[in-house]
């Protein structure tokens, strides 16, 4: 019941929805933290060490910079969990070149082949959760 939830949207709309979702829930404020910008911009403000968990669902931006700042801000031990991971079963064909899935795809393989930074699982639910935990 000390933890603090950091949501980084670049929606105002959806940071709004955020709001009154936890006043819905009776989240104290003070345990919520709702921010609207880039979280590719934001992500490298944020504290080093100081996060146990990170929910990416943006992939836009640098996905090497992203792994960088999300293993930056983790504890150790903290986890990142990648959703949507499988962008609509295009990641696992390869045959499917857009710039979208080929950046996913590119993102999750270096994620795994950082072994000494991370531990790594796909799990196919839904449209794929990539966990990778650092440590």
């Amino acid at each position: 019941e000390s933890g603090t939830i950091t949501s980084i949207d670049r929606e105002a709309e959806h940071v709004q929805l955020a709001r009154e979702a936890c006043e819905e829930m009776e989240i104290s404020a003070q345990r919520v933290r709702l921010i609207h910008g880039s979280p590719y911009d934001i992500l490298q403000k944020l504290t080093d060490a100081g996060y146990d968990m990170i929910v990416v669902r943006d992939y836009s931006g640098d996905s090497a910079d992203l792994i960088d700042q999300s293993y930056r801000v983790l504890r150790a031990g903290g986890v990142c969990v990648l959703v949507h991971a499988l962008h609509g079963g295009k990641v696992a064909d390869l045959a499917q070149r857009d710039e979208i899935t080929v950046a996913r795809r590119e993102l999750l393989r270096n994620l795994r082949a950082d072994r000494e930074r991370w531990t790594c699982s796909l799990n196919g639910l839904g449209d794929g959760v990539f966990i990778a935990v650092k440590r």
